[in-house]
């Protein structure tokens, strides 16, 4: 969960588990700068100095117009599943599968999944992405069912993200 305002700032909240623990993420990008701050301490934020390579994955990683909105155009195959309604709005679901290998051409692959993955898109009626699933892993490791869902609103609404003192 987060927000992001282009070009290169962005907060974002991650939530998963580390074998049977939960863990949260929060991560905050103000041009270079990056503040991490990592629970049971979510709210303590401590700067850190990452090298490009590594800024950009995290850039990568955590901007949803990256790599998972991308993957967008290189959907084989789509095929229109359904309709459903999310959060109020109407939307059409489609569904394919992606070749990361296709949809990265320029970003860093180092570490990517090596499979084609599902793909599930909700698209509203003016034509914006409210929900993108990818099904398997996009990254190596990762189990072969996971799921990763990126839910988009609030679209053209102003972001204010300041950094953390």
């Amino acid at each position: 969960e987060g927000d992001v305002a282009q070009p290169d700032t962005l907060k974002v909240s991650v939530t998963g588990k580390v074998k049977v623990l939960p863990v949260t993420a929060n991560v905050i990008i103000i041009g270079d700068d990056v503040w991490a701050a990592v629970s049971p301490r979510e709210d303590k934020y401590t700067k850190i100095e990452p090298d490009r390579v590594e800024k950009l994955q995290l850039d990568t990683a955590l901007d949803p117009t990256t790599v998972l909105l991308e993957t967008i155009g290189y959907i084989d195959t789509p095929v229109i599943t359904g309709t459903e309604d999310l959060n109020g709005v109407p939307t059409t679901v489609v569904e394919g599968t992606v070749d990361l290998d296709k949809a990265t051409t320029g970003t860093p692959t180092a570490g990517l999944g090596q499979q084609p993955v599902q793909v599930k898109i909700w698209v509203d009626s003016a034509n914006l992405v409210q929900r993108l699933q990818t099904i398997g892993p996009l990254i190596e490791g990762q189990p072969e069912g996971i799921v990763h869902q990126l839910d988009l609103s609030k679209f053209n609404e102003p972001v204010h993200i300041v950094a953390p003192s």
